[in-house]
């Protein structure tokens, strides 16, 4: 048998990790692999072509059979980077931080978060601290490198909704034949240090009471 004669090879452009491979003597070949690393996939098509499908990888491409075993050298294959980001429930003011969640099929390169609207959020990494009520979108990227093609990046949009806060009357004694007095109010459901100063406008307290009530 005589050893494997590569004579070109094809990365495909899409980024699926597929190598054809052409030359001669490739019948019955028992590796193929680049830079040691072997492919994930191999179909020897016939005796002057290989499929076979890699991971992002790069070096010298080699085919091996009985007969010995042929080289091509600097072969790079690119893989496309694709990023899952889950939808993010509605939060409310004063939440505890937004913990974001992308993940991606290469862990090699870090995922990169920004905003656009940081009146309403402040991004610290991979955590949301909530600031407003609105909505504010969330936008995961990931760089590529030398065998990795960027990702494309997935937004994700959240709103968060006004916290509810409760307004009572506070109680007040008038003596009988006596106008109302000027009622006041207390509050609860303020978080992150707020009070009344923060609302665009106060409640007012009346009462149907009259003197001879």
């Amino acid at each position: 048998a005589k050893a494997p004669v590569i004579t070109a090879t094809s990365v495909s452009p899409d980024g699926n990790g597929t190598v054809t491979i052409t030359g001669n003597y490739f019948s019955k070949a028992t590796a193929v692999s680049i830079g040691g690393i072997p492919a994930t996939f191999r179909a020897v098509n016939s005796d002057t072509r290989i499929t076979a499908v890699f991971a992002g990888v790069s070096g010298d491409l080699a085919v091996t059979t009985a007969g010995g075993t042929g080289t091509f050298s600097s072969v790079i294959v690119r893989i496309n980077e694709v990023i899952t980001f889950p939808a993010i429930a509605v939060h409310i003011y004063g939440d505890d931080d937004i913990s974001l969640a992308a993940v991606s099929n290469n862990n090699g390169i870090p995922i990169i978060y920004s905003i656009d609207q940081p009146g309403v959020a402040v991004l610290t990494g991979s955590k949301l601290h909530i600031v407003n009520a609105g909505t504010v979108t969330v936008t995961a990227s990931q760089a590529g490198d030398e065998v990795n093609n960027a990702a494309k990046s997935v937004a994700q949009i959240i709103t968060i909704n006004k916290k509810s806060l409760t307004v009572t009357a506070k109680d007040v004694l008038r003596p009988f034949g006596q106008v109302n007095p000027v009622f006041s109010v207390g509050y609860e459901g303020f978080v992150n240090g707020d009070d009344e100063s923060k609302l665009t406008a106060l409640p007012a307290a009346s009462s149907t009471a009259t003197e001879l009530s």
